[in-house]
């Protein structure tokens, strides 16, 4: 017999604690409208509701991965471009805000504000080499330049510049031609 605090927290809560970081995010994104499709639920509020509940337990489970999702750049991106979705209305749900806890939200609002140059600071912080981190990070970012990943709908830009500001990550949409 299912239990009631079974039911209200499902069965993906307890999988997502054995999972690493970058798996909770592709678990999280699997519940886009456009991996699993509004037409595949009974009523059309239920996929909302799941969405929401699945983004939730994700968020929470990312909670342990906060000291590796702050140094780590290649898995903050996926992390952002979630948040991203779900604040411009494409992942099927209320904004972060109003599906988060207020501190759930400021979790998830301090990691989306950090940088590249944040990330690699607080990596080299991490592994205990202060010194020289400023030159290095400076020989990275430069070396590295604006990197451009085409897509069907829309082209992301990461590392790039708008009106001369640095910007971390760029969505371009597509023409629908």
């Amino acid at each position: 017999m299912v239990s009631t605090e079974q039911k209200k927290n499902g069965f993906l809560a307890p999988q997502l604690h054995e999972l690493r970081a970058k798996d909770v995010l592709v678990v999280a994104r699997a519940f886009s409208p456009c991996r699993l499709p509004d037409f595949l639920w009974p009523a059309s509020s239920e996929a909302s509701v799941w969405r929401e509940l699945a983004l939730e337990h994700c968020f929470e489970s990312l909670r342990r991965h906060e000291n590796f999702l702050d140094s780590s750049w290649n898995t903050l991106l996926p992390f952002k471009l979630l948040c991203l979705e779900v604040e411009l209305g494409t992942f099927g749900t209320r904004q972060l805000r109003e599906v988060l806890s207020p501190m759930l939200y400021s979790f998830v609002e301090r990691l989306r504000s950090l940088s590249k140059e944040e990330c690699e600071a607080n990596r080299l912080r991490r592994e205990g080499v202060e010194e020289g981190a400023e030159e290095e990070l400076e020989a990275a970012t430069s070396a590295e330049g604006a990197v451009k990943l085409e897509g069907t709908h829309c082209n992301v830009l990461t590392n790039s510049k708008v009106q001369d500001l640095p910007v971390d990550i760029i969505l371009e949409a597509l023409s629908a031609a």
